[in-house]
């Protein structure tokens, strides 16, 4: 997806994965002097197939005619209005053609988004009826070059490679349930696993309302919107507890402390928070399985960053 907004005068300032910063700050994308709008007033992020707007400033922003303090996103011809300006959304999906194929029966289907779900609910991406919705999650990370599994429902996995819960893999790999075999038959030439190599070199979690920004810095410099929760995983990842460092395994009962306090939380809702959290970082264009890691049978999780690495929690 590709996006732009444009303001009044026709003048378009392109997405990008950094995100664009709106204010009065001279360090902003987009600089507007007026008196009433804050220094960082409003960030700008693409978010899957929409645009996620992030009010910063005390006086929050319009978004199709309404008022918005919180989080929310934006889509195709919406208008942003910051004070007295206007800008208008300019969204473009890109048809790019997906380098994975899956078969069922015999018939091939592209996997044509980062976040590729299989299970039997209508909004699945692709719909099996005999299984359960969103049994399956196929996450297309290093430029399509890799393709990890994760499982919401337990599936027979052949051909694969184990990652902890999860899965990394390759043409010939296979995904099997109550009879319905889903099977990988094309795959980039090169590839046969992905390569989870590179690292972050630094990482700053800044909490603002309703979540966190997470800034990361690998090939080039990535920031991420996350809701409350998933921010409160990955900064109980990234700042453990005394005698952990960042990168090293954090057990289970220490996460449920930190995002749930006392309030006890299954494995499985543990297993969700970190599904959906790496959902989060897929769509944006990193490696969410190689970046929060579960440990081989589950019970530890760990935020993996390149060992000189600069970690900051705000």
């Amino acid at each position: 997806m590709k996006g732009w907004i444009r303001d009044a005068a026709g003048v378009r300032t392109p997405l990008t994965t950094k995100g664009v910063l709106i204010g009065r700050s001279s360090a902003c994308t987009v600089v507007l002097d007026e008196p009433s709008i804050s220094r960082h007033h409003v960030l700008l992020l693409l978010a899957n197939e929409a645009v996620l707007v992030l009010p910063l400033g005390k006086k929050g922003v319009v978004v199709r005619d309404e008022p918005c303090v919180v989080a929310t996103t934006a889509n195709h011809g919406d208008v942003l209005g910051i004070g007295r300006a206007q800008f208008t959304f300019e969204l473009e999906r890109e048809q790019a053609a997906s380098p994975w194929l899956l078969s069922v029966g015999g018939v091939r289907y592209p996997i044509s988004k980062p976040v590729f779900t299989l299970g039997g609910d209508a909004g699945d991406d692709l719909v099996i009826s005999a299984w359960p919705a969103h049994a399956a999650t196929l996450h297309a990370v290093s430029q399509g070059q890799g393709l990890v599994l994760d499982l919401g429902e337990p599936c027979d996995v052949t051909g694969a490679i184990a990652q902890g819960e999860g899965f990394a893999l390759r043409r010939g790999s296979r995904i099997s349930r109550q009879g319905v075999d889903v099977e990988i038959v094309e795959a980039p030439p090169s590839v046969d696993t992905y390569d989870d190599a590179t690292l972050p070199s630094e990482v700053v979690l800044e909490f603002v309302p309703d979540g966190a920004l997470l800034r990361l810095q690998l090939s080039g410099e990535f920031t991420v919107y996350l809701p409350q929760k998933r921010a409160d995983l990955v900064a109980a990842l990234l700042k453990p507890p005394t005698g952990i460092v960042p990168g090293e395994w954090v057990d289970d009962e220490v996460l449920s402390r930190r995002v749930w306090g006392s309030q006890s939380a299954s494995r499985n809702q543990v297993n969700v928070l970190i599904h959906r959290t790496r959902c989060s970082l897929t769509e944006a264009g990193l490696n969410g399985p190689a970046l929060i890691e579960r440990a081989p049978g589950g019970g530890a999780t760990r935020f993996r960053v390149a060992s000189a690495r600069r970690v900051t929690v705000l």
